[in-house]
């Protein structure tokens, strides 16, 4: 055997070892959280405040204030309700994320520290 030969021979478990260790590194096909799940869709601005009246001498109609009301409710709560379930399957996601790209001493140094991400 040539020298050229025996110092591969000698190097080739090593190879071997990283390129298989190579790939565990890897996350193929994973979307980051805040791009799958934008904070914006996990938020909700709080409901409006009744709008100025332009004669304010006179009073609002009951029927149109209840209108108002009754509009602005439902559609509170439609947003929150959307809002909360897309703020909990991000949450998972985050979980399900973390454990894909961060090391086990990532992950319990964060669970240590109670920090969400690194």
């Amino acid at each position: 055997m040539t020298s050229w030969m025996k110092s591969l021979a000698n190097k080739l478990p090593i190879l071997i070892l990283v390129i298989s260790l190579g790939g565990c590194a890897t996350t193929v096909g994973l979307i980051p959280p805040d791009n799958l799940y934008p904070p914006a869709l996990t938020t909700c601005v709080d409901e409006p405040m009744l709008t100025e009246r332009v004669d304010k001498t006179k009073p609002r109609a009951e029927r149109e204030k209840a209108e108002y009301v009754k509009g602005l409710r439902s559609a509170y709560l439609d947003c929150k309700d959307t809002v909360d379930g897309w703020a909990d399957r991000r949450a998972l996601y985050i979980l399900q994320y973390q454990k894909k790209t961060y090391g086990y001493f990532e992950r319990l140094w964060m669970s240590v520290t109670d920090s969400p991400e690194m």
